[in-house]
């Protein structure tokens, strides 16, 4: 079934759609907005609605007219769609845009999403694409995605407090450096510290002097290993790759299990090895462009072996091992769709523990600290009243 544009009984509501989908070209600051809108949640969402379309034969123009008027409060009857008033929402600007893209490059929808969603679903919804768009495949898509966001989520709800309250500690201990200790020394010009008191104010003085260029150091810090994840290459990046402990470890097995699964798709298809390579290969990262072009250099139909002779050890061990015997087989498709629903899950079931521990972690941390605040206050206190003796 093609994906193309094409008139039909939603004509007016795609004629229009189309034109409003102009006017968000012409202003890339309400486009850039939206992307910026359709997070994951939204993505997988839209791809499960849309599947509900695909399972009925519609086509996709009018599955997508369809959602924009449910998005807008219009009506939808039948062959007869009326649309809502325009929408500031993620679909509401995006859909419209969507189908003059479509008429105008000729695109299918799929080429036209892959320019806003994360490389390694680009991938995925690429194949799902070539291979024939299903509502099966849309649907395990939005599945994987749902996987990742509540990892994700999870990890996020986790390093959250901790944060909160590590920048609440080093606040008070800026107000400690800049107000108490000058005030207390004020006062009482002999007083000497004592025991953690000395550590307070040392601490608190590192607060004052470099907190900030250390926060920003760590907010530089964080987005520059977000950026390699997708992004750095060569031996450094092997290496990172093979500490289980580090987030490129699960990115590496991420990136893994997508390919795995755009893989199944396009040889379920009757695509060659080679083709599918190269499908993948135009939305994939740099990172795992590196692994395909190291693939497609062989030039080898045994994409187990092929793998194993790149020596990046991508996806990993056990499934490069496990893919020189599913490779061999009647249905190879159906043993890459099972190996990248292993990879998916243990992918979750590492990340779910990972936010657990980073709970317990992030809560044992702030009671040494809030400890410490208190041991050092009373030391403070003895120090400015030298007279009150041991407890």
């Amino acid at each position: 079934m093609s994906m193309t544009y094409e008139d039909g009984a939603y004509g007016d509501a795609l004629e229009e759609l189309t034109r409003l989908g102009g006017l968000t070209k012409d202003r890339p600051w309400l486009l850039r907005y939206a992307v910026f809108r359709f997070g994951a949640q939204a993505r997988a969402d839209l791809y499960r609605e849309v599947a509900v379309y695909l399972d009925r034969e519609v086509r996709l123009p009018e599955a997508l007219a369809t959602l924009y008027a449910i998005e807008t409060g219009g009506e939808e009857d039948g062959d007869l769609v009326r649309i809502g008033a325009t929408k500031l929402s993620a679909l509401g600007i995006l859909i419209p845009y969507w189908l003059h893209a479509m008429r105008q490059s000729g695109h299918d929808w799929y080429e036209v999403l892959a320019e806003m969603v994360p490389s390694r679903e680009a991938q995925m919804i690429g194949a799902i694409g070539e291979a024939g768009m299903t509502g099966d495949a849309l649907r395990k898509l939005a599945l994987s995605i749902r996987r990742l966001n509540e990892a994700r989520t999870k990890i996020r709800n986790a390093l959250l407090p901790v944060a909160f309250m590590l920048l609440v500690i080093a606040g008070a201990l800026y107000a400690a450096s800049v107000s108490l200790l000058p005030d207390l020394f004020k006062a009482l010009p002999n007083m000497q510290l004592r025991g953690e008191a000395a550590s307070l104010k040392e601490a608190a003085d590192f607060i004052r002097d470099w907190g900030l260029p250390t926060c920003g150091g760590a907010v530089l810090f964080i987005a520059a290993v977000w950026w390699s994840l997708d992004n750095l290459t060569g031996r450094v990046r092997i290496v990172l790759d093979r500490i289980p402990a580090l987030p490129w470890a699960l990115h590496r097995q991420w990136t893994g299990a997508s390919w795995l699964e755009a893989m199944a798709l396009l040889i379920g298809a009757e695509r060659k090895i080679p083709e599918a390579l190269q499908l993948l290969r135009v939305n994939a990262s740099p990172y795992v462009a590196e692994r395909l072009d190291a693939l497609l250099v062989q030039d080898d139909a045994r994409l187990g072996a092929a793998l194993a002779r790149t020596g990046f050890g991508w996806p990993d061990d056990r499934t490069i091992r496990a893919m020189r015997v599913y490779m061999s087989g009647n249905r190879p498709q159906d043993g890459l769709a099972a190996l990248a629903a292993d990879q998916q899950q243990d992918l979750s079931d590492r990340m779910l523990a990972a936010a657990g521990i980073a709970t317990y972690a992030g809560a044992s941390l702030i009671g040494c600290l809030v400890g410490w605040l208190l041991w050092a206050s009373w030391d403070l206190y003895k120090s400015a009243v030298p007279g009150l003796g041991p407890l």
